[in-house]
């Protein structure tokens, strides 16, 4: 995940992670609200801490999260503006977690 956050020109990293928790937030805050990046993932079923100063979402990230790193990162590109966020009615991953609520 921290890699593919440093790859995106419009994200940056807070900090190089030393471990399992990856914190990130827009390169220019200006142009990328983080925040409703959260929103849309929430809409989806994502869940993420949100931190701030600087606005920066925060992950714990593990092997069990291998292969749903494309998906989440496809799905932060998908974003839309919709307006504030609301609680899916049913959570189907968290990528804290990975579990599947049914």
């Amino acid at each position: 995940l921290a890699a593919a956050v440093e790859a995106r020109s419009d994200l940056a990293l807070r900090a190089r992670p030393d471990a399992m928790l990856v914190a990130f937030g827009a390169a220019d805050d200006t142009r990328l609200d983080i925040f409703a990046v959260a929103d849309a993932l929430w809409r989806q079923g994502w869940y993420l801490d949100r931190q701030s100063p600087p606005p920066s979402l925060h992950c714990t990230v593990n092997a069990v999260h291998d292969g749903r790193i494309d998906d989440f990162l496809a799905r932060a590109r998908r974003r839309r503006r919709r307006g504030p966020a609301r609680r899916p009615a049913r959570c189907r991953r968290c990528l804290q977690h990975h579990r599947v609520i049914r």
